[in-house]
C-alpha cells in the first residue's frame, strides 16, 4: 500500500512544479509563486508523516497544522473571489493551463482515496493530513475555474451545439 500513495506523492509534487509554470498567466503573479512552493514542501511532509512508522522518528517530522487548513481555505477564498458563481458542470481543458490544474486535482483525489484507504486499514493519519489534502484539491478546481473563466464552456453548451446538428 506504501508504493501507490508514495507515487501519488511524487506525482502531485511533479504536477504543481510544472502548474507553476502558469503563475506568469494570473493578474498578479506573486499570489501563486509562494502557495505552490509552500504546497510542495507540505505534500512532502505529509508523505514523511505517512511514512515514518517509529513514533520516535515520527516526533522529529514537520506535522500539517490546523493554520496550514486554514491558508489554504483563504487561498482558495482568494481565488474564488474573481470566479463566477457556479451553476453548472464545466467542461475541463479549455486551456492547457486549466487542464493543468484539473490533473492537479486529480491527482490530489486518488493520493486522498488512497490515503483513506490506509486509514481503513488501520493506518493513523492526522485529520490535519485529511483536511490539508481535500482543501488540496478544491483550491486546484478553484484555479482550473479561474484560467478558464474568460471562455467559461458548461457542458450545457456542448450539448446545445450537439443537438443542434
Amino acid at each position: 500500500m506504501a508504493k501507490p500513495i508514495r507515487q501519488h506523492y511524487i506525482s502531485a509534487c511533479k504536477y504543481t512544479e510544472i502548474f507553476e509554470r502558469y503563475e506568469r498567466d494570473l493578474d498578479n503573479a506573486n499570489t501563486i509563486k509562494e502557495p505552490l512552493r509552500e504546497i510542495q514542501i507540505k505534500l512532502l511532509d505529509i508523505g514523511s508523516n505517512i511514512a515514518v512508522i517509529d513514533p520516535k522518528k515520527k516526533e522529529r517530522v514537520p506535522k500539517i497544522t490546523q493554520d496550514d487548513v486554514k491558508r489554504i481555505e483563504e487561498w482558495i477564498d482568494i481565488i474564488e473571489k474573481g470566479n463566477t458563481k457556479l451553476t453548472e458542470f464545466l467542461l475541463p481543458g479549455v486551456h492547457e493551463k486549466d487542464a493543468q490544474s484539473h490533473v492537479c486535482r486529480s491527482v490530489t483525489r486518488r493520493a486522498e482515496r488512497s490515503m483513506w484507504k490506509l486509514v481503513d486499514d488501520g493506518v493513523a493519519i492526522d485529520g490535519n493530513i485529511m483536511k490539508y489534502i481535500n482543501r488540496l484539491s478544491d483550491f486546484f478546481f478553484a484555479f482550473a475555474r479561474r484560467w478558464s473563466r474568460d471562455e467559461d464552456i458548461k457542458v450545457s453548451d456542448i450539448k446545445k451545439k450537439l443537438s443542434s446538428k
